[in-house]
């Protein structure tokens, strides 16, 4: 891959964002045993990027490459991919945890207008037949 690649998973998260409207609007619907299952996988999916993101600190500062100014500059650009540069690895696996949160978003809204769809049905049916 080519060092100037750099992944952008702000695309996914806006559609996941569109996608929450659509759940919200009721224009996107999923079987809510489904939705929650997606759900609990998202929360593991967190843990372990949160986990990463916890040991990624270690990759914050590489020493080892002498103290001439290639080395000091070899070191500084390990640094850099490690953490604080525009393609850090603590960049990235910020960026991949908002979009398992928005994902889950998506899941729950899902969830939720179920849950208000079925609730409406039940009361539209007693309306109707008040012994059921």
């Amino acid at each position: 891959m080519s060092e100037n690649v750099t992944p952008d998973m702000s695309g996914g998260v806006a559609r996941w964002q569109f996608l929450a409207q659509e759940a919200q609007a009721g224009r996107l619907r999923l079987d809510p045993t489904v939705a929650r299952d997606l759900t609990v996988a998202c929360d593991r999916r967190i843990d372990e990027l949160n986990d990463m993101m916890f040991r990624a600190v270690n990759l914050a500062k590489v020493e080892g490459f002498g103290e001439l100014p290639s080395g000091v500059l070899l070191a500084t650009k390990f640094s850099q991919k490690g953490s604080g540069g525009t393609n850090s690895l603590d960049v990235v696996l910020q960026q991949h945890i908002d979009a398992v949160k928005a994902m889950q978003i998506v899941f729950n809204k899902s969830i939720e207008g179920y849950t208000e769809q079925d609730s409406a049905m039940a009361d539209t049916t007693k309306a109707i037949e008040p012994g059921i």
